[in-house]
């Protein structure tokens, strides 16, 4: 494959990559590679994941749903052959800041790109909106009627409840754009969590159905990263057991259906439930 540069276009043509293409909704799953030459930090999307040196395998679940898998397992490669994809092909492109213009090539194929997970009851809701230039100030967004404020680069509203809510995005330039979504209404659990488990123990966690939600992402941590994490769809886990002493914390994610718009763009809905845990010795 020869790269493109800021004065030559790539001869070759990209035509599908493992990872979400920038221009379009998220596929259901998609897959990418982390290879780790050092130490692996503690934040971030993948810091929490005691990742070993070498090759790493990740399925993303449509946005947001995130876990390791097997090296050997079979991946699909969506073929799009959008013109946006050429973006991957740059030599110059730092997708360490977010998808910009890089040689020339428009990462959002000449439309803009929504960057907001929709948090039922969990403080204001924030939407950026971004094209190949960088962050717009210069939308209205309404969520079920009422206009965000611009605190840029944020655009904020009132607390968004479960259940059905309506946006609607007006970006000049674009045609008004409607996205229908459903938030995954707060978590409720149906068994009790302990609040001093001895080292060793296994946890049950059980939560009542919601069908909004498309899958669960859940993880127990501590301060140096993840003690467990899976993403499933099942009401229910029980944990392997759990070696620890010392402060540790529950963190579970509900996921709703990605929501498309009719120009194309997409939120996620979510949920999201937390519980401290003191691990004995």
């Amino acid at each position: 494959f020869d790269a493109a540069t800021a004065a030559a276009p790539s001869p070759d043509r990209i035509v599908g990559i493992s990872e979400a293409e920038s221009s379009l909704p998220p596929p259901p799953h998609h897959y990418f590679v982390v290879y780790l030459d050092g130490e692996n930090g503690r934040w971030g999307t993948i810091g929490g994941f005691h990742l070993e040196p070498g090759y790493t395998l990740f399925e993303r679940r449509g946005a947001v749903g995130l876990e390791v898998v097997p090296l050997g397992t079979s991946i699909g490669v969506e073929v799009t052959r959008t013109n946006a994809m050429q973006v991957f092909g740059c030599a110059v492109s730092d997708f360490s800041v977010m998808y910009q213009n890089a040689c020339g090539i428009d990462p959002y194929d000449g439309k803009y790109r929504i960057w907001s997970v929709m948090y039922a009851d969990q403080g204001p809701l924030r939407m950026r909106i971004s094209d190949a230039a960088g962050y717009r100030a210069d939308a209205t967004i309404r969520l079920n009627g009422a206009a965000l404020t611009y605190e840029g680069p944020d655009y904020v509203g009132d607390l968004l409840s479960g259940g059905a809510n309506t946006l609607q995005i007006d970006v000049p330039g674009h045609p008004t754009e409607t996205i229908d979504v459903n938030v995954p209404r707060p978590i409720t659990l149906t068994t009790q969590v302990p609040s001093n488990p001895p080292s060793g123990s296994r946890l049950t966690v059980g939560w009542s159905e919601d069908p909004a939600v498309e899958f669960y992402d859940f993880s127990v941590a501590n301060d140096d990263g993840l003690l467990v994490h899976t993403v499933l769809d099942a009401t229910s886990i029980t944990t392997d057991p759990i070696v620890c002493t010392g402060t540790a914390w529950i963190g579970m994610a509900a996921s709703g259906r990605v929501a498309i718009g009719s120009n194309g763009g997409f939120v996620t809905p979510r949920s999201w439930f937390s519980a401290n845990l003191n691990f004995t010795p």
